[in-house]
């Protein structure tokens, strides 16, 4: 297994208090080409390979298309070629003081996690101010 995958697997399954994978929806990976991406309801859970060299996702408001996002819904990924942003769209991301809304390098991992109406919690290997 990726290593990369393994430790975000390891950490879903240690805040999920199982033993394997937790909250990625079985271990589902899912590539992804476009310089722009909408998360939706399918993608909760899922780990998202971006390949253009910069692309750009909109956290989503309090749906995913028409469905309700659960809170604790996590979205999970990297860019493997180069740095991805994450725009809020409106939304509060909030991130660790010191940090932009940026992964650092090709092969960086995010996680956006909700945690209330409109309210993501983002970690991951991040671009420091």
């Amino acid at each position: 297994m990726n290593r990369l995958i393994s430790v975000v697997a390891r950490e879903a399954a240690e805040d999920s208090g199982g033993e394997s994978g937790g909250a990625l929806a079985d271990g589902i990976v899912t590539t992804n080409a476009s310089i722009y991406y909408n998360f939706l309801a399918e993608d909760a859970g899922k780990y998202y390979r971006f390949t253009h060299a910069a692309p750009a996702i909109w956290v989503p408001n309090n749906y995913f298309g028409y469905a309700p996002i659960p809170e604790g819904a996590r979205i999970h990924g990297v860019c493997t070629a180069g740095q991805l942003t994450i725009t809020p769209n409106g939304r509060t991301v909030n991130v660790a003081d010191g940090f932009q809304l940026k992964t650092r390098v090709a092969f960086s991992w995010f996680e956006l996690r909700h945690v209330g109406a409109g309210v993501w919690d983002l970690r991951g290997d991040l671009l420091p101010v």
